[in-house]
């Protein structure tokens, strides 16, 4: 599965935090520095196991957790329309 921005998405990086407007909705949502970095990799398409690996290089965190973070990041990036998944 690769995993990209949602096209209705307006986003900047300020200080380390990202922050996404869903132009859609117009909700306005805040990710911290971890968050922001994988949001990042987000700008083209990417795998979850791309992100855990992306992480681990980059945070010292055991790979189960890094797993189970981005697991659960995805689903609610997914749920409020920033993202969109796609088979590859």
């Amino acid at each position: 599965m690769l995993i990209s921005h949602s096209k209705n998405i307006a986003w900047r990086v300020i200080d380390g935090k990202a922050y996404i407007v869903n132009t859609g909705t117009s909700c306005l949502h805040s990710l911290d520095e971890v968050g922001a970095f994988i949001w990042q990799k987000l700008h083209k398409k990417c795998s979850a196991a791309k992100l855990v690996d992306l992480l681990l290089k980059e945070y010292d965190v055991e790979k189960t957790v890094a797993a189970d973070d981005v697991t659960g990041f995805i689903s609610e990036l997914k749920e409020k329309g920033l993202i969109e998944i796609q088979n590859d």
